[in-house]
């Protein structure tokens, strides 16, 4: 099943188990608007992530698990943040991100749960969520394509097709056929190298 893409969703409205992810740092503090916002619906988990900063057992990749609002909700703690910011202003290490969502995945697969990424525990900057969706995608395709996962993000993530005016953002960015052939040249030395 295909990752689906919305700009909005309240996770109760999703039928069945679920399991609702949120990043985390390694560094034993839960704070930050996003991260309260998401404690203020789902308590146990900065409760889960505390009690295990207080065990010094937080360790980056791993996830930690906790009930939600109900029998059926799962919360997914997931360790990939760090204390460091790298050039790009950003703590999420891709790479720990990426097996936290594998797991998350298999976790799904064994409970027959949807696994929901949502703008509620999950602070990102629009080129994030981006970066976010490949390796969503990636990590569903290695593991079973028949577990549903939904994305709610804050931006507009589905691709522009050809022939449709159909842009990811406010702003009007160029396609690859618009751009002229001396600016596609450009050296890309800059840009974020990508995992895939």
């Amino acid at each position: 099943m295909a990752v689906e893409y919305k700009q909005h969703l309240r996770p109760a409205s999703v039928p069945g188990r679920k399991i609702i992810c949120c990043l985390c740092s390694n560094d034993g503090v839960w704070d930050g608007t996003c991260l309260e916002k998401f404690a203020a619906r789902f308590p146990d988990a900065k409760e889960r992530y505390l009690e295990k900063a207080n065990e010094q057992q937080l360790h980056i990749g791993h996830v930690l698990y906790c009930k939600g609002k109900d029998e059926n909700t799962l919360v997914a703690d997931m360790i990939c943040r760090t204390k460091e910011f790298d050039k790009f202003k950003s703590n999420v290490h891709y790479g720990y991100l990426y097996g936290c969502l594998l797991q998350v995945v298999l976790k799904a697969q064994q409970a027959n749960a949807t696994v929901i990424v949502a703008e509620l525990g999950i602070d990102l900057q629009e080129w994030q969520w981006r970066k976010l969706k490949l390796i969503l995608e990636h990590a569903v395709d290695e593991t079973d394509k028949g577990v549903q996962v939904i994305v709610a993000s804050p931006y507009d993530l589905v691709e522009v097709e050809d022939g449709e005016e159909h842009h990811a953002s406010k702003r009007k960015t160029k396609r690859s056929k618009d751009v002229p052939a001396a600016e596609s040249k450009k050296d890309d030395s800059n840009e974020q190298l990508s995992l895939f």
